[in-house]
């Protein structure tokens, strides 16, 4: 069972890692159990360097032109066994945070799964309570979080909606402890909302009949012979529940979306990002069936990627894949087989499936193969693939640069954690948000080929928003993660 005192301790992490500009990551893999929450040591994360050793790596859409970013993974929950001297230089509400969690996990809340909704919230006071540094339960040297996403309390007999208002009075009480004269509407009830980051950003928010122009606009170029397919996306803007916390809707995400990569970022210069991608980039595991040419320095390891395109509604629909969602997601599968298959040993593809992706469905082939080269290079000849830019790449993104207009920041870039030089899974960022002042900021895109509607491609992006978009405007989400 999860412990309910981590979960709300998880919490507080976040709003201490917001109040001090602090970076902050979690991470739910696919089919994954619990979420990793881990920070940095220093507030501002570093470029990537391409040889990481643990750590997690967020990069925008015109990587490489913009740097990719690294975000080491400096503190890791894995007990309580010594005061590091590192530790004592945080800010003091990551400090005071961060001893919430020690005693959240060793502490006298442990298993109280028959607490009362008064009971947890006295108890919960008597966690935020602010005291003095030594003689507190004390961190060792290596600090990732990791949680269950759900707080199961059916031994207790309480019921979801108990649960919800539970977490929504320890936001509302503890963000007015943080930040004193706060509106107990969270963070909305504050003046500027989320952080933007630091970064200049112009949205690309278009009405139906705009940005079915630019269908027509892309039509144009690939009917002319200049570029065989482009991907156009667009954003749009919902207020932001003001009950809702974001480690909330994490849990939320994780809950509905059991093979999605869930994440939150929050980024002094992105700001805070929240997704639940369904596409697999690159994931590189030891272990490759050959030898290497140089083992000691390059080993063998095992490669996957995913060609994912082509979108119908999940649910309610007659529609079959067509001509044109086939040709789509072909073109993204041909383009990451001509760059494998002379460069990656055992190289294979497995037959074409769909896959269920929350509220829509995609067409998805998993490619397979052996390489020793190094991780930055096997990113570099995938990104960005088709299903996020077009084909040729070259002529596709000026294409695309020339009619949105606009900035994707994070939206189609990838992110994701790295265990070693031989060990990482990178996911492509889509069906993802960001919070910025009172609103949360939506992106979604869709594939153009000749052929295409331009109000069939409208209403795919509709599809794809309501991936995140239901959860905003749900009276009673779920909030569980299945254990």
């Amino acid at each position: 069972m999860s412990n309910p005192a981590g979960d709300y301790s998880v919490h507080h992490l976040f709003d201490a890692a917001l109040q001090t500009g602090w970076t902050l990551v979690g991470y739910r893999l696919p089919d994954a159990q619990t979420i990793r929450w881990s920070l940095p040591a220093t507030p501002t994360p570093t470029l990537w360097n391409k040889q990481p050793s643990l750590g997690f790596v967020l990069a925008p859409f015109s990587f490489p032109t913009s740097p990719a970013h690294w975000i080491a993974r400096d503190f890791s929950f894995t007990g309580f066994d010594g005061l590091s001297d590192e530790w004592k230089t945080l800010p003091d509400p990551l400090f005071s945070a961060l001893q919430s969690l020690s005693r959240a996990t060793d502490g006298p809340m442990e298993g109280k799964s028959n607490q009362t909704q008064a009971e947890k919230l006295k108890s919960i006071e008597q966690l935020n309570a602010p005291e003095p540094r030594a003689g507190q339960p004390q961190l060792d040297n290596l600090h990732t979080i990791e949680t269950h996403g759900h707080l199961d309390n059916s031994e207790s007999g309480e019921s979801q909606a108990q649960q919800d208002v539970l977490l929504e009075a320890e936001w509302e009480g503890y963000l007015g402890g943080l930040r004193p004269g706060a509106s107990k509407q969270g963070l909305n009830g504050l003046p500027d909302g989320f952080p933007a980051g630091s970064i200049d950003v112009v949205l690309n928010e278009v009405s139906q009949s705009e940005f079915e122009e630019r269908v027509n606009a892309a039509l144009h170029e690939i009917a002319t012979g200049r570029i065989g397919k482009v991907v156009l996306a667009r954003s749009e803007s919902h207020p932001w529940p003001k009950h809702l916390h974001p480690v909330n809707f994490v849990r939320r995400l994780c809950g509905d979306y059991p093979q999605a990569f869930v994440n939150l970022v929050l980024h002094p210069d992105w700001g805070l990002w929240i997704g639940a991608t369904p596409e697999l980039l690159l994931e590189m595991v030891p272990g490759g069936g050959g030898d290497s040419a140089s083992p000691e320095i390059h080993p063998l390891r095992r490669l996957r990627s995913m060609a994912l395109a082509g979108t119908l509604p999940a649910y309610g629909s007659s529609e079959q894949w067509g001509e044109k969602e086939i040709r789509e997601q072909q073109v993204v599968d041909d383009f990451i087989a001509h760059n494998w298959s002379t460069r990656i040993r055992n190289f294979r593809r497995s037959d074409r499936k769909s896959l269920r992706a929350g509220p829509v469905q995609h067409l998805c082939t998993l490619l397979e193969g052996e390489s020793d080269l190094p991780l930055d290079e096997l990113v570099g000849q995938l990104h960005p693939t088709p299903a996020v830019g077009g084909w040729p790449k070259d002529a596709s993104l000026s294409v695309m640069a020339e009619i949105e207009r606009g900035s994707r920041q994070l939206y189609g870039g990838f992110l994701g954690p790295v265990e070693s030089p031989d060990e990482a899974r990178l996911f492509v960022n889509l069906r993802t948000l960001q919070l910025r002042g009172q609103y949360a900021h939506l992106h979604m895109g869709c594939g153009i080929l000749g052929g295409s509607e331009p109000h069939s491609e409208w209403a795919e992006t509709v599809h794809k928003s309501k991936t995140l978009l239901q959860h905003l405007q749900s009276e009673n989400p779920k909030d569980t993660l299945p254990v």
